[in-house]
């Protein structure tokens, strides 16, 4: 199913907004006094369902992202984390044809933008372990339904809330997250079925 060119000329003015947020969210912080930047990148196993469904859906999640510092302790630092992620998202649902119901997998291929708040407790000077939540908005690229990839009338935006933390040791990290979706993927009315899906990641921070 061939990406049209309005989709990947929106797909190209949503790459760009994202990059100028990051852009300012790294510059900005260079002016201030003890301030931090760092830059990370990710990837790994993102699973996922619609509300409604069952079935999970596997996938995968690659981005990169920053680490900007707002504050420290003895004990914690906070600070925000901006990324860009390609995630595959979707469902495998349940469709009645007549007498007879089948399965069919839903694919969703997203830019997946989270703006995080994190805090980070130092165990000692190597190792520490991460909590951050915050709000997330993805900017869908393709959306399919297997194995008749016939096109679905799908939102081109969807947003909602992450939670997630995991472990950092001598900047390589271990990390883990939920997604839970507040807007309705498709354009059908009636239908109110919403993203929901978690991830593992391994990351390295530079």
């Amino acid at each position: 199913m061939m990406i049209s060119n309005m989709n990947i000329h929106m797909l190209h003015k949503h790459i760009f907004s994202v990059l100028a947020v990051l852009l300012i969210c790294y510059t900005m912080p260079l002016h201030a006094q003890n301030s931090q930047v760092r830059p990370f990148i990710h990837g790994g196993y993102q699973g996922s369902t619609i509300s409604g469904a069952m079935s999970l859906h596997s996938g995968f999640r690659v981005g990169a992202g920053l680490d900007v510092l707002m504050g420290a302790t003895d004990q914690v630092t906070f600070g925000f984390l901006p990324s860009v992620n390609f995630a595959t998202k979707g469902a495998k649902v349940s469709v009645s044809g007549g007498e007879s119901i089948s399965t069919t997998t839903l694919d969703l291929y997203y830019i997946d933008t989270p703006l995080l708040l994190d805090a980070f407790f130092k165990v000692n000077p190597d190792m520490g372990f991460h909590l951050n939540a915050g709000p997330y908005a993805g900017f869908l690229v393709k959306g399919e339904k297997d194995p008749d990839n016939t096109g679905l009338n799908f939102q081109n935006f969807d947003y909602g809330l992450q939670v997630g933390g995991g472990m950092e040791y001598s900047g390589v990290m271990l990390m883990a997250g939920l997604q839970w979706g507040l807007q309705k993927i498709t354009k059908i009315e009636g239908d109110n079925s919403k993203n929901r899906s978690f991830f593992i990641t391994v990351g390295y921070k530079f």
